[in-house]
């Protein structure tokens, strides 16, 4: 290995900071002279935590990381997948997407263990309009208010706010950072009911395109089943708009040689929200989300 030291470049979160370890750990167990040096660099996003729109704001939580990694101050990254825009940088690239997390979204709540349970009118917070827009289908009578937040910022507003229903969040985020809070119900919730963000529990080790050596390292962490889900998820988003403002959700999953790809999305101009699942071959992923996509705007043609 020519390579026996590397600045690592984060969020300055808990969250990120447990991602960015765990990533260190993978790659000192494959290397055992490495050493990483964790880079804290603060974003845009994290400076706007309670106004952030959603994916509305392109790369808001990776800027500042990227334009590090491209003056070299920094040799990789560690990205939450979900927060990288589906247009990559030309200089940088994806080198390694290590095997994903769980990818459903957590119910958390002090009164109720899932929603299903609910017969009347309910409090329900959270700033993702994807979450919201699936769980209208499954509470028409629910009342929504916007949180924001790193995960331990929004489970402290919840306990801190009694006449609140629920809130959810990433169960994979739930699973790194195990916060130490007494919270009665925690329920995954099914991909029947809650489909996620594009690449919601995958990690992505990006490095700039010219750096080979950097490359040979981070690549032990791939994991190929992982990068045809993500890509396929990321490829409906992109055929779909991107980063508009706008509810889509994509769950990959790898069978064999096949790829079975699920999709949510409510876009402008929509009179309600559409869900479709397709299958292909796992060797073209970007296909197959595109197809999605196809296929849910044929179902609504207004």
């Amino acid at each position: 290995m020519a390579t026996e030291r590397l600045c690592v470049g984060t969020r300055g979160s808990l969250l990120a900071l447990a991602q960015t370890d765990q990533v260190c750990r993978a790659l000192q167990h494959c290397f055992p002279g490495l050493f990483c040096q964790k880079i804290v660099l603060h974003t845009r996003g994290d400076q706007l935590q309670d106004g952030t729109p959603g994916q509305a704001s392109k790369g808001i939580f990776v800027r500042e990381i990227q334009e590090a990694l491209l003056r070299g101050e920094i040799d990789l990254a560690v990205h939450s997948l979900k927060d990288l825009p589906v247009e990559g940088h030309p200089e940088l690239e994806i080198a390694a997407i290590p095997k994903r997390e769980d990818a459903r979204d957590l119910w958390v709540s002090n009164t109720v263990a899932r929603p299903e349970e609910l017969s009347g009118e309910a409090t329900i917070a959270t700033g993702s309009l994807r979450r919201q827009a699936q769980l209208e289908v499954l509470l028409p009578r629910a009342h929504f208010v916007p949180v924001r937040g790193n995960l331990d910022t929004r489970l402290a507003k919840l306990l801190s706010h009694p006449d609140w229903t629920a809130t959810l969040v990433a169960l994979a985020g739930w699973k790194r950072l195990s916060p130490s809070l007494t919270i009665p119900y925690l329920t995954p919730l099914p991909f029947d009911q809650m489909l996620p963000a594009p690449g919601q529990g995958a990690l992505a080790v990006e490095i700039r395109r010219n750096d080979p050596s950097v490359r040979d390292v981070v690549r032990v962490l791939h994991d190929p089943p992982t990068s045809a889900e993500v890509r396929a998820e990321r490829a409906f988003l992109y055929a779909l708009g991107g980063g508009c403002r706008a509810p889509i959700a994509a769950k990959g999953t790898v069978e064999g040689n096949r790829l079975v790809l699920e999709g949510f999305a409510h876009l402008p101009g929509w009179e309600k929200p559409k869900r479709a699942r397709i299958e292909g071959t796992v060797q073209d992923p970007e296909g197959v989300g595109k197809k999605l996509a196809e296929q849910l705007h044929k179902q609504d043609p207004s």
